[in-house]
């Protein structure tokens, strides 16, 4: 521990300004989340799919999915998912989710404050160091980015770092243990905590516990859990490798190829993309700051999965991909200020330097606030009251089939889809006859393919007379099923 500057705050004014900074960071990013869900100008699949699951586990489908016959715990074990629920059950919205989200994400500042108060000494250098957290590109982005299950990780995982610091063994292993809780991939997050245990010469305990938890916890909800919930995305991620099909079609094909060609692995981690990824991810945190610690390498399976796949998605480390070996980094980037601080005073004379550190990650967090505020994602275009009076004119009580950015506002219907998770979840395309409402805007371009494939579509409706318009203006229409059509489409 380094001797922290004498200019420090009290306990009572820590605490005070550190309830101030989670209430702030909540309001402030569930306030951005709103506005740019409303917008209908952005993706929102991912948002619908989790909205849609709360609001049929009220009508008692339990976390049932939109988009296929299984449930969220059938496409990943989110048991963490549980503590949205009470909330959501009082005030059953989508932006209550969005608040409870951005909750779950500004709490990592408490634990955020306790490591580095651990390894500083001082409340103000905490205070900054958890508020230069929050505003870590990767950590602020999924804020708004969409409604996901990645944030539910974030604090336990910073708790499981601070006990290990702290050398509590049955705290670690609790909060490592409900890390996994929130999904199952978190393994890539916790497992090498037993290398790192090593590096630090813990005991055998410390050493054990976090190969053997997150290895049987996987197996566990990867053969028994996942397959009684429906297990469909199962069988693509770990079956088939989804993720990795340029190396092969399965694990053991996967795995062969890339040990017997580690120049390709090579080749392929250390591309100029790739690269590219790293030096935006570590630019916040200093590039090299991250690197006085061991603790860096928790995070390199993670790291290593996203430089590896062909997914590009991946490497959005603005995403929920990048959240939790963001943090790791972070984490790693406080436990090394003793040595980057010395090594300053060397330069410039002996003091201490975390808190200057610290403010130097902060400012270079607030300058790239550019990544994950986008006025352009706020925008309302100038069709968005015909896109409002569309939703109105489906009747609430309907099953609607949509495009992805509006897909979001019938999150309450019983019913729901839209062309990409159809294609997507390779479901058969005449399920789009399914849905009493088809809604249409040709006012937002969507993923690559996506217009032509709505507009392929908006040709079979509205000449079919299985169907009749019930709102069309301003390039925005919704189609009413008022027949029985002929099922005889194709992708």
């Amino acid at each position: 521990m380094t001797t922290g500057s004498s200019r420090d705050l009290t306990d009572r004014q820590a605490r005070w300004a550190l309830v101030g900074l989670i209430f702030l960071s909540t309001v402030g990013f569930s306030v951005l989340a709103w506005a740019r869900n409303s917008s209908f100008a952005n993706y929102g699949q991912d948002t619908a799919q989790f909205a849609y699951a709360f609001f049929q586990t009220l009508r008692g489908h339990w976390l049932h999915s939109f988009a296929g016959d299984y449930t969220l715990w059938g496409a990943h074990p989110n048991f963490l998912l549980l503590l949205w629920l009470p909330v959501f059950w009082l005030a059953p919205s989508v932006n209550t989710l969005f608040v409870v989200q951005s909750l779950t994400i500004s709490l990592a500042a408490w634990p955020a404050y306790l490591l580095v108060r651990h390894v500083t000494g001082n409340r103000l250098t905490a205070l900054i160091g958890a508020a230069a957290l929050l505003l870590f590109p990767p950590i602020a982005r999924v804020h708004v980015a969409e409604l996901h299950d990645d944030p539910l990780g974030l604090v336990p995982l910073l708790f499981a770092i601070y006990f290990f610091e702290k050398g509590r063994f049955k705290w670690f292993a609790v909060f490592l243990g409900v890390t996994l809780l929130a999904k199952e991939t978190i393994v890539l997050n916790t497992v090498l905590f037993s290398v790192y245990a090593l590096w630090r010469r813990r005991s055998w305990w410390w050493v054990a516990f976090p190969a053997a938890w997150s290895i049987g916890y996987f197996l566990l909800v990867r053969y028994v859990v996942m397959p009684a919930f429906g297990d469909w995305w199962a069988g693509q991620l770990y079956s088939q490798t989804k993720y990795f099909s340029q190396w092969g079609n399965g694990p053991g094909e996967v795995l062969r190829n890339m040990g017997t060609h580690p120049g390709a692995v090579m080749g392929t981690m250390f591309g100029a993309d790739r690269l590219g990824y790293l030096f935006k991810l570590l630019l916040p945190v200093g590039l090299i700051l991250p690197f006085g610690s061991g603790l860096w390498v928790t995070a390199a399976p993670s790291l290593g999965v996203n430089l590896l796949s062909n997914w590009p998605f991946l490497r959005e480390f603005t995403h929920w991909y990048g959240m939790l070996p963001g943090a790791q980094l972070w984490a790693s980037m406080i436990l090394a200020l003793p040595l980057w601080s010395q090594q300053v005073a060397r330069w410039f004379g002996g003091r201490d330097y975390s808190r200057s550190l610290c403010v130097v990650v902060l400012l270079l967090c607030v300058a790239q606030y550019n990544l994950w505020l986008t006025p352009s994602e706020y925008r309302r275009n100038p069709s968005h009251a015909a896109q409002v009076d569309a939703i109105a004119a489906v009747p609430g009580g309907s099953s609607v089939l949509c495009a992805d950015h509006i897909l979001p506002a019938f999150a309450n219907r019983p019913a729901i889809n839209s062309l990409v998770a159809l294609n997507f979840h390779h479901q058969d395309l005449n399920r789009v006859f399914d849905y009493e409402y088809i809604v249409f805007d040709g006012n937002y371009p969507g993923l690559p393919g996506e217009a032509q494939m709505q507009q392929g579509l908006f040709k079979v409706i509205s000449q079919n007379p299985a169907y009749r318009s019930v709102f069309a203006r301003e390039n925005v229409f919704v189609f009413q099923r008022v027949g029985v059509p002929e099922r005889t489409l194709r992708w």
